[in-house]
């Protein structure tokens, strides 16, 4: 992921502007993090990260949602 541009996955200001930073979307993206994915932004699919606790992944999630262009 890169913060503006599209790589494999979105840009982190995409997943901002697609997410509401809410309870319900920190947690559901936390556990999308922890167990990997596909088809939500195309078919290449998202590594699981098994090794992150819940807690570190919805504190990154947390930070993705606050992302906003020009205030990163």
């Amino acid at each position: 992921h890169k913060l503006d541009v599209k790589v494999v996955g979105p840009a982190y200001y995409d997943v901002a502007k697609k997410y509401p930073p809410t309870q319900a979307n920190y947690e559901m993206l936390a556990n999308k993090v922890i167990s990997g994915g596909s088809g939500v932004w195309g078919q290449v699919a998202m590594a699981p990260h098994p090794t992150l606790t819940h807690d570190d992944a919805k504190k990154i999630v947390e930070y993705i949602l606050s992302l906003k262009p020009g205030k990163s």
